[in-house]
């Protein structure tokens, strides 16, 4: 990609060398991301399935042009191989033979998708691209809600998304992005203002898994910053908060069932959720029971949701048609047996240490963005389902910063 200079809102000059360039890749790119990630729910389904059909074609297509880069990028990620192929496998054994290996073929192409955008892109140009596509979708859910509302008697907006949580987990997306230009001196207006406009939508989203997944994700950030900023005078910073934090939490904690207060109630009841989590308690039992049934093999990737039993019948009436688990380790341990949250927990375990050695070796803001992606992903692990899935915006953007070069 040709690069354009870019200026700092604050100094005027010139940003970066590696800025990113408003070329047909980043409009391409930008679109996928804003398509991908749902924000335009009045449209139907076709636009997105049409974005991943051409996102897959291109994949195939352009496999001839960058084939040693797929091969090398491929043999130096076996781990996140071995979803799509388990995925693919798992039609020898599953309910719906047909329908598991047609999904992860599908998973397959989202891995390669995945693929040719670090192939394509850079880390900075990857951040910019993300963040135009979310700050995009966040305008258009402010104008959608303003026009026209989500339904009476919806718990929280979702704009032009399917759901709630969607849009609370693309709005808290939107602001880990946005803090991490805006810490690197990158369109800083824009990324302040994106910050606040994240922010209040995600609010009015009323997702308590996408509130929490913020929160974790930006606990890391001010001594992430610290330490890209001040190697040496980080660590005292970095210790005396930590201590200050353990000590403090644990002080309240017990001043707290010291006067018969119940810590977990409280948090609970302050993001409005009760100790079933909407429902996702239920779920998770439902899945233990599926996991007893087949504990080695599973039922096949996507099959349990086929044939379900009665009792689930029962409680998706109640929670909703949501044909996942809320959370991605159960999910998979019922599709694939005990290899699935495996081969999950090593995707994550390896994109953890990957991104933390960025940071160690880093000195901008910039590459604590991979990071904090990784963390708001294996927060969200436990309470959405995000990864192992395909043709899912966040499936591409975990590989992505997994892989992606500076």
């Amino acid at each position: 990609m040709t690069a354009v200079p870019m200026t700092d809102d604050s100094a005027g000059g010139p940003l970066s060398k590696s800025a990113i360039a408003f070329d047909l890749k980043f409009v391409l790119w930008t679109t996928f991301f804003f398509v991908t990630s749902t924000a335009i729910r009045h449209l139907g389904t076709y636009p997105t399935q049409i974005t991943w059909m051409v996102a897959d074609l291109a994949a195939i297509g352009l496999f001839v042009r960058y084939q040693s880069q797929f091969i090398n990028i491929a043999l130096g990620n076996l781990v996140f191989m071995s979803w799509p192929l388990i995925a693919s496998l798992s039609a020898l054994w599953s309910l719906m033979p047909i329908l598991s290996f047609g999904h992860g073929i599908q998973l397959l192409m989202t891995t390669m998708v995945a693929f040719l955008l670090c192939i394509q892109l850079r880390l900075e140009q990857l951040i910019s691209v993300v963040f135009w596509a979310l700050l995009l979708a966040a305008g258009l859910t402010l104008v959608s809600e303003l026009l026209v509302p989500s339904p009476f008697g919806e718990a929280g907006w979702r704009g032009g998304f399917p759901h709630k949580n969607i849009m609370g987990s693309a709005m808290a997306l939107l602001v880990v992005t946005a803090c991490c230009l805006f810490l690197a001196g990158r369109w800083r207006l824009i990324s302040f203002a994106a910050i606040g406009l994240g922010l209040f939508l995600l609010a009015k989203s009323s997702s308590a898994a996408a509130v929490l997944s913020l929160a974790v994700t930006l606990g890391p950030l001010p001594f992430v910053y610290a330490y890209l900023r001040s190697r040496a005078s980080s660590l005292l910073f970095i210790g005396a908060a930590v201590v200050a934090a353990a000590v403090g939490g644990v002080a309240l904690y017990i001043s707290m069932i010291a006067i018969g207060l119940d810590p977990i109630d409280i948090v609970l009841g302050a993001v409005g959720k009760d100790r079933t989590l909407t429902g996702r308690t239920m779920l998770w039992d439902m899945a233990e029971e599926a996991i007893e049934k087949r504990p080695l093999l599973g039922f096949g990737y996507k099959a349990y949701w086929t044939d379900l039993p009665a009792e689930m019948r029962v409680l998706l009436a109640t929670v909703g048609g949501v044909f996942h688990f809320h959370n991605n380790y159960l999910d998979v341990a019922v599709a694939f047996g005990f290899i699935g949250p495996i081969l999950l927990a090593l995707g994550v375990l390896i994109a953890l240490g990957r991104n933390i050695r960025r940071i160690l070796n880093g000195s901008d803001s910039i590459d604590a963005w991979p990071f904090l992606i990784v963390v708001q992903a294996l927060v969200l692990t436990f309470v959405e389902n995000i990864l192992f899935w395909n043709h899912g915006m966040w499936q591409v953007l975990f590989i992505a910063v997994a892989i992606v070069r500076r």
